[in-house]
């Protein structure tokens, strides 16, 4: 399952961008950190599938989801503090 952690940083960063575009078109800013997390799941557990993933690796995939999911809207936010945005 190194897939999984080596998978994070580009996954992380398409649900940040996908998100942001969500936010462009009309998604309210409280419903990007549960989006992102969600986006998270179905983009581990979709890989878990593709995989052929143990029962182990399904709640590692659901785990790695959410922790990427929750970095991707806490990088944004962290950013926009930053910034002052």
């Amino acid at each position: 399952m190194e897939d999984f952690v080596l998978g994070g940083v580009p996954i992380g960063g398409l649900i940040l961008g996908l998100v942001q575009m969500f936010k462009q078109s009309g998604l309210p800013s409280r419903w990007a950190a549960p989006v992102s997390v969600v986006m998270g799941i179905v983009a581990y557990v979709s890989w878990a599938a593709v995989k052929g993933a143990t029962p182990e690796q399904w709640w590692l995939a659901v785990v790695m989801g959410i922790t990427v999911g929750l970095a991707a809207s806490g990088l944004y936010s962290g950013t926009r503090a930053v910034r002052g945005g």
